[in-house]
């Protein structure tokens, strides 16, 4: 059976192997860039990064 298209029409099993491809992207995409990023930003420390950026604009740590 064909769509108007001229494209096969999706049947449940291509369906649930998208899906199932979806799923397997969303895990490598988790694992192998939001964690790393997310451990590389919470070993920054915040409090220097702060006083620096004070500092550079000439306010001085204590106005902060």
């Amino acid at each position: 059976m064909t769509e108007p298209t001229g494209f096969p029409a999706l049947t449940s099993a291509s369906r649930n192997l998208d899906l199932t491809r979806a799923r397997l992207l969303a895990i490598w995409f988790s694992v192998f860039i939001v964690i790393p990023i997310s451990d590389h930003l919470r070993n920054i420390p915040l409090e220097p990064t702060i006083s620096n950026i004070a500092r550079r604009l000439n306010f001085g740590v204590d106005a902060i």
